[in-house]
């Protein structure tokens, strides 16, 4: 059985849950996934801090959601769940360090989208996420061991990133973000990683470039799972770019889009 930890917030969630259920038919399996979620009670306070960078590792709000976390993954193991995924890209390092300690299986939503950047031959990733998740690098530190070189917004343009995202995660405002737009237009970026649930794939329609939503991504790996058993992702042991990409999570993405 596959857990899910949400909450994350509770839009992508439900998204996960209906893309992941999509890709599962696109396989041609008839039957729904056996899934059980585990939905968070995460607060508006929480959510502030981590998309303005502002938690370090004593942080109340880091002790908190840790605590969360750790009582989420106790209850989907004890409710059956041998692999746990959770769609939130700020929070993957916590829930890896979680799931190694407690040797439970985990699904990890940032290999997932590097390997898809990795398959695709894009080499100048423009990461939109929010601002803890930026300044973490896990992104960058991830497809440097396999020669990409990802790029992060200025902090301009990081304003108008989590701007966008404040928007969403008020269900009663329009997020906001055709300046955005622009700006990506006119980078020189060739693809662009959707690196949190809360930003709309709408916001990068009209790039140019490859786009890599990170919530599709885990979707896919997540049916990958369920469907043939296909083991997690390994990306920290890939080696630099060969200069024909390989065929594999990518070829599903970009083709399901």
């Amino acid at each position: 059985m596959l857990g899910i930890i949400g909450g994350l917030g509770p839009k992508a969630t439900a998204q996960l849950y209906l893309r992941l259920t999509e890709r599962l038919a696109t396989r041609g399996s008839s039957d729904l996934p056996e899934l059980l979620i585990h939905s968070v009670p995460m607060t508006r306070r929480i959510e502030n801090a981590f998309l303005r960078g502002q938690v370090d590792p004593r942080a109340p709000e880091l002790v908190q959601t840790r605590a969360m976390l750790t009582d989420a993954v106790v209850r989907l193991v004890g409710g059956g769940a041998r692999r746990i995924i959770m769609p939130c890209n700020t929070l993957q390092g916590e829930l890896r360090r979680i799931c190694a300690e407690r040797e439970v299986g985990h699904l990890d939503m940032v290999d997932a989208t590097c390997e898809a950047v990795v398959d695709s031959g894009v080499r100048r990733p423009l990461v939109l996420a929010t601002t803890t998740t930026c300044r973490s690098d896990i992104y960058g530190a991830r497809l440097r061991q396999c020669g990409v070189e990802c790029r992060y917004p200025d902090e301009a343009v990081q304003e108008l990133v989590e701007a966008h995202i404040r928007g969403a995660l008020d269900l009663q405002r329009q997020p906001r973000g055709h300046e955005l737009i622009d700006i990506l237009r006119a980078s020189t970026c060739d693809g662009v990683v959707i690196a949190c649930t809360d930003i709309s794939t709408e916001l990068v329609a009209r790039f140019e470039g490859a786009v890599f939503d990170s919530l599709d991504c885990l979707a896919m790996q997540a049916s990958r799972w369920i469907a043939h058993g296909v083991p997690e992702v390994a990306i920290a042991q890939c080696e630099p770019r060969r200069a024909e990409p390989r065929r594999g999570l990518v070829d599903e993405v970009l083709g399901g889009r």
